[in-house]
């Protein structure tokens, strides 16, 4: 399948076309999906956190009674960043890079 006049690059007579537009467009999808639920996430923490500030703040006549319902909120919104800080740490990290030798070391083993 080949998909012409997708960008500039394509636009060059002398170069074949694409025939990688199918795979492209599959790499695309898990990450348009992985970013939906990532949201979806969020938005649920947000909801949360909602209904703690709308439940300490039911019946409230003084500001004391609504500053500490912030605070509530406040604490909750901790204890999730708590507990999603040792899930990040667990995330793979990079791969480390390859040392470049030095160049007179490298010379040194090809004449030897």
């Amino acid at each position: 399948m080949t998909r012409e006049g997708i960008g500039p690059a394509d636009r060059d007579p002398d170069r074949p076309p694409r025939t990688d537009g199918g795979l492209r467009q599959s790499w695309r999808s898990p990450h348009r999906v992985a970013g939906s639920a990532g949201q979806s996430e969020a938005l649920i923490l947000v909801a949360v956190l909602a209904v703690v500030l709308q439940h300490a703040t039911a019946g409230a006549h003084t500001q004391a009674v609504l500053a500490g319902a912030f605070g509530d909120a406040f604490w909750w919104s901790v204890a999730f960043t708590a507990a999603a800080v040792p899930v990040c740490l667990l995330l793979p990290g990079r791969a480390p890079v390859p040392a470049t030798p030095d160049p007179a070391e490298a010379e040194s083993v090809v004449l030897v």
